[in-house]
């Protein structure tokens, strides 16, 4: 078994002597890459060797699953062409364009990636005139993308500027300059660079100076603004780009104050959030001096709807709300003079109950199957067993229309039962095979339960084959998500930190009180900040379930955030707390999974990380790890292992921790 060298390190803090064994692990030398090479040697020998004909059979399940699964592609439409992303007759992946019966493949991106064993596009763009399609690509999963530059009539293509590491986000201005994202020597995208992809040349159009803040290039639904949206945890705004590249400020930044923006018929649409409105209200604005003014016009808000997007249409104006844990849309139809609305409500949640438009809406996403002049709007419904559909709906006469339908050939989407109930107001999604309820069935519990996120109840066919063994699968909602609200996010951060990992207790009780399942058919799983919750659990609730799964888990509270040397620290103060606050830092040390040791009930754990995982440190289940092997008290004879990828954040080997749970349970 692997043993850590204990190095003790005094950290002195506002007066406060932390003592760490393990800090040491943080340096990525030779000595750390040797115990790293040992834990990942014992995984080997002890897990993955004894269970490889496990992880193989549910490799090729799912690899079976996903070859007999037709996918909605993701897809820009521009002047009639519609853009997207797919395989070709070899295999290999490539840009292509499609209008009406001709097809034109545009760009194989495996001129990149076939000797990769990672590559993952962060954007792709066309430009105005259909001339250049710009993508960024990762190739190691650090999430510092290279952008390379497409001509379209040529089929000539450029690497733009290697010494720049760019993001998620980029827009083409009507002359054919990219205004794109960058990130700084921390990983950080504070940068927003202009570049003259025919010459080569960039100018930094703005930097963010404030760390706790990010910034992402967008646009308003009409094309006719581009936008910087500066992106806190609690603090928000957005600068319009004019067509002489100057910065168009709504107001002064405040903490505290969020808002989006739109342009909507020559007026602006304005998301508003702020201390007395944490549901968000809709305002409208003649003007960008209105907002200053304080002229705006509120023209929508609900006390029980939490406002989250605005999307802008000629004839109409797309409103996406949560409201009782399920997301909708509702749409405001102009009168005549665009100053009085009409709310109409296509859906009511008992028709739509899961998820609509399920996946990230972010950069090209948001402009799936949109024009401002339609007179219909598009959306993507989805649960947990329904694929994804495209919709389309009609603003006036509210008809409906399938548009494109993802499929399976292999599932029976009817053997499967899925709804949502509460637990003490927690909302908890679940799904399982058959009609009635499991009883003494095994489950997998997940949350997450920070930065206001909620977990989409879309379909996932990953699940499949635990679903297929007999496992009831649920997420469960709790505080620190938003699901029910602007509040509900706020009820489990900072001082309410608990409340997220208590919420998560009782929804396990709940689940073995009623026969669902027993304590030690219970697996529970997290990733990047809903590890911190399963790593909570392990030590507060060791006895609600028999085996923890871990990905790149967020641990070391106290010592990340009193390290501002770490990335994104400063600017998760406003997530978890500045520890520079007594009381913050005194929660801190009451949560902070790291900070605490195990009892003789600790289950069986296994931890990942990636070595590229610019978010969070391979360092942290590293450190927690080593620190278990020498704390673990004797006679303790569960699973504890640790496994590192060479990749980031974001890579992931569901065969391998499916597996993990047949392991824990003795079955290999």
């Amino acid at each position: 078994m692997p043993k850590a060298e204990r190095i003790r390190t005094e950290i002195l803090f506002e007066g406060h002597k932390i003592v760490d064994y393990y800090e040491w692990l943080k340096f990525n030398d030779s000595r750390t890459m040797k115990y790293i090479t040992e834990e990942s040697n014992y995984t080997k020998d002890k897990f993955i060797k004894p269970c490889e004909s496990i992880i193989e059979s549910y490799r090729a399940e799912l690899s079976k699953l996903k070859d007999h699964h037709v996918y909605i592609h993701r897809t820009v439409v521009i002047d009639g062409w519609t853009y997207y992303e797919n395989h070709n007759s070899f295999g290999e992946n490539a840009f292509y364009r499609r209008k009406g019966e001709i097809i034109e493949e545009i760009f194989n991106i495996s001129l990149f990636s076939k000797d990769l064993s990672y590559f993952n596009v962060g954007f792709f763009e066309i430009s105005q005139d259909s001339r250049y399609l710009a993508f960024a690509y990762d190739e190691d999963g650090s999430e510092r993308f290279r952008l390379c530059v497409v001509d379209m009539i040529s089929k000539n293509y450029k690497l733009i500027d290697a010494e720049i590491s760019f993001y998620y986000s980029a827009r083409w201005d009507a002359n054919n300059f990219l205004i794109a994202s960058s990130v700084d020597e921390k990983g950080l995208p504070r940068k927003i660079f202009k570049i003259d992809v025919e010459m080569q040349r960039k100018e930094l159009l703005y930097y963010e100076e404030d760390e706790s803040l990010t910034v992402t290039v967008g646009s308003t639904n009409d094309r006719k603004y581009l936008t910087i949206e500066i992106v806190g945890q609690i603090t928000k705004e957005v600068i319009i780009l004019d067509g002489n590249d100057r910065l168009l400020r709504f107001r002064q930044r405040e903490r505290n104050v969020r808002f989006n923006v739109e342009h909507w018929n020559n007026k602006f649409l304005i998301l508003y959030g702020d201390e007395k409105h944490p549901n968000n209200e809709l305002l409208l604005l003649n003007g960008i001096e209105d907002f200053h003014k304080q002229k705006a016009k509120v023209i929508l808000k609900h006390s029980n709807k939490y406002l989250t997007r605005i999307e802008s249409f000629n004839k109409a104006i797309v409103i996406w709300f949560w409201e009782k844990g399920s997301k909708n849309f509702l749409f405001l139809l102009p009168n005549e003079s665009n100053d009085e609305f009409k709310v109409v409500m296509p859906f009511k949640p008992s028709v739509f109950p899961y998820s609509l438009m399920p996946y990230a809406i972010e950069d090209e996403e948001e402009r799936v199957y949109r024009n401002f002049n339609d007179n219909y709007f598009s959306f993507i419904y989805s649960s947990f067993n329904e694929p994804s559909k495209i919709f389309r709906i009609h603003f006036v006469k509210q008809s409906l229309e399938l548009v494109e339908e993802e499929t399976n050939s292999l599932i029976n989407f009817k053997d499967y039962s899925s709804k949502k109930i509460f637990i003490n107001s927690i909302p908890v999604s679940i799904i399982y095979k058959g009609k009635s309820q499991p009883y003494r069935k095994p489950l997998l519990a997940y949350a997450y339960g920070a930065y206001g996120g909620m977990i989409e109840t879309s379909f996932k066919i990953n699940w499949y084959p635990l679903l297929d063994k007999g496992f009831t699968i649920i997420i469960a909602h709790v505080r620190g998500d938003a699901d029910l609200g602007y509040n509900w996010y706020l009820d489990g951060k900072f001082l309410n930190k608990q409340n997220s990992f208590h919420d998560f207790a009782t929804v396990l009780k709940y689940f073995s009180t009623n026969n669902w399942a027993l304590p030690e058919q219970i697996v529970i799983q997290g990733r990047s900040a809903g590890g911190l919750v399963i790593g909570a659990m392990l030590f507060q609730y060791p006895h609600l379930f028999n085996t923890a799964i871990l990905q790149v888990p967020f641990l070391d509270v106290v010592g990340d955030m009193i390290d501002i040397n770490t990335p994104w620290t400063i600017y998760e103060y406003e997530e978890w707390g500045n520890p520079h606050n007594q009381d913050i830092f005194n929660e801190f040390l009451r949560f902070s999974p790291y900070n605490k040791l195990p009892s003789s009930h600790f289950p069986n754990v296994i931890f990942t990380a990636g070595l590229k995982d610019s978010r969070v440190g391979y360092y942290e289940p590293s450190k927690m790890v080593a620190k278990l092997r020498h704390h673990l008290p004797k006679g303790w004879k569960k699973k504890l292992y640790l496994k590192i990828n060479p990749e980031g954040h974001f890579s992931s080997e569901h065969s391998v921790l499916y597996a993990f749970i047949d392991h824990a349970n003795n079955k290999c």
